[in-house]
């Protein structure tokens, strides 16, 4: 229980942090709630000696853990090919160090289950093991590295002041309202990171490739029902962020 310290203390002041920031996603505090969970059964396992608790119970908690941030970085860096998200270099370097790790880290995972935390059956498993292990902590810490570099340049060069974008303008029934197009937002462990919504016939056309790109948000043209739209536009409909 003492070894993971830093980690109680690090997991509840994001607990704690979700709870009174409500701005913060649901998947973020989820996953922070699953980190205190799986630490909390693998003590009861092993410091209090409750044997009921079977290793894959154990572990469930990081197998859903590893499979968010996964399924987030996947969502992260093909939105970056498709150029929803426009990663720095080093960003982008990061996501692929990620990546790997999280690879690592799943392999990692299935080999303890497989083993049952035993002691390995063969020389070669046991060298696979102590290699991963490290592999995983360095290939994080090196993305990491990478993010915070990139960030500590950004900081020297602009103060520490975040980019301001103009929002565009849509005519509705009402009158004139903004709409939120391209920006900012700020990706844990990536920093911040610039996002553009899709055109809408580039869009199309990666759909027809990958239907998993209509989950990224887009521009979409309509035509407006409010009367004299099309003569204070000089024809051109407006457009909406969908």
């Amino acid at each position: 229980m003492a070894v993971f310290t830093p980690m109680w203390i690090i997991a509840l002041g994001g607990i704690l942090d979700g709870m009174i920031c409500k701005s913060q996603h649901f998947t973020r505090v989820f996953s922070w709630a699953l980190a205190l969970g799986f630490m909390t059964l693998i003590v009861l396992k092993v410091d209090y000696g409750i044997y009921t608790l079977s290793w894959r119970l154990v572990f469930g908690p990081l197998i859903a853990l590893l499979s968010i941030s996964t399924g987030a970085l996947v969502y992260i860096m093909h939105g970056h090919q498709i150029g929803y998200f426009r990663l720095t270099e080093s960003q982008f370097t990061a996501g692929m160090l990620y990546s790997a790790g999280s690879l690592t880290a799943v392999i990692l995972t299935i080999i303890f289950l497989v083993e049952d935390l035993a002691r390995p059956s063969t020389f070669e498993m046991m060298v696979v093991m102590e290699a991963l292990a490290p592999l995983t902590f360095a290939l994080f810490s090196l993305g990491a590295y990478a993010v915070t570099r990139d960030e500590l340049e950004r900081l020297l060069q602009f103060g520490g002041q975040a980019a301001v974008h103009p929002m565009k303008l849509r005519l509705e029934n009402a009158g004139w309202t903004s709409v939120e197009s391209k920006g900012v937002t700020l990706i844990p462990m990536f920093g911040e990171v610039r996002y553009e919504p899709l055109d809408p016939h580039m869009r199309n056309k990666l759909i027809e490739l990958c239907a998993c790109c209509a989950c990224y948000p887009y521009e979409e043209e309509e035509v407006s029902t409010y009367v004299g739209a099309s003569a204070r536009n000089g024809g051109a409909s407006p457009r909406r962020l969908t």
